[in-house]
């Protein structure tokens, strides 16, 4: 199946995302690397977010405070959302995910304000 422009820019923005994580001192995300080469960025998501228990991967961000650079961070952002109205239960979970990580409300609604304001 061919990729979209919009998933190929997902791709590209998580790719960046594990290169400024890997800048701040996060480990190379290997397996999430090559699940996004081979799968693309809809089913990678589909693959890490099927289940409610959290990847490693995710865990670790968030102890660095990087959840911001987390694939579920991305999934939830309104750019991105199109690419997942087949997978609304990925999008919960991605939701749920980024409640609990503490002060993540606060920032994603300063975010929000902030996309307003440039629109």
């Amino acid at each position: 199946m061919a990729i979209t422009p919009l998933e190929r820019r997902l791709r590209e923005r998580l790719l960046r995302d594990s290169a400024q994580a890997m800048r701040a001192g996060f480990r190379p995300p290997t397996r999430f690397l090559s699940m996004l080469s081979e799968l693309g960025p809809i089913q990678t998501a589909v693959a890490l977010l099927a289940t409610k228990q959290w990847q490693d991967g995710f865990t670790d961000l968030c102890e660095l405070g990087l959840a911001e650079l987390s694939l579920e961070a991305r999934i939830i952002e309104e750019e991105w959302r199109p690419l997942f109205t087949d997978y609304p239960v990925i999008v919960v979970e991605a939701e749920r995910r980024m409640a609990a990580v503490q002060g993540w409300s606060e920032t994603q609604r300063q975010l929000q304000r902030r996309q307003r304001r440039r629109s």
